[in-house]
């Protein structure tokens, strides 16, 4: 991953950077989901 320095040959090599990959975007997208939804949960509240 990355700018292909460094990369997977074999095939479980392979597997485990394509987990890592999904994993690594779930963690980023689902803190970024809950922060998004209680920011646009406070911008309902103010406007009412």
């Amino acid at each position: 991953m990355g700018y292909g320095d460094i990369f997977a040959v074999s095939t479980i090599g392979k597997i485990i950077t394509m987990f890592s990959s999904l994993i690594g975007v779930a963690i980023v997208a689902l803190p970024a989901g809950i922060i998004t939804a209680g920011y646009m949960e406070e911008i309902q509240n103010h406007k009412k």
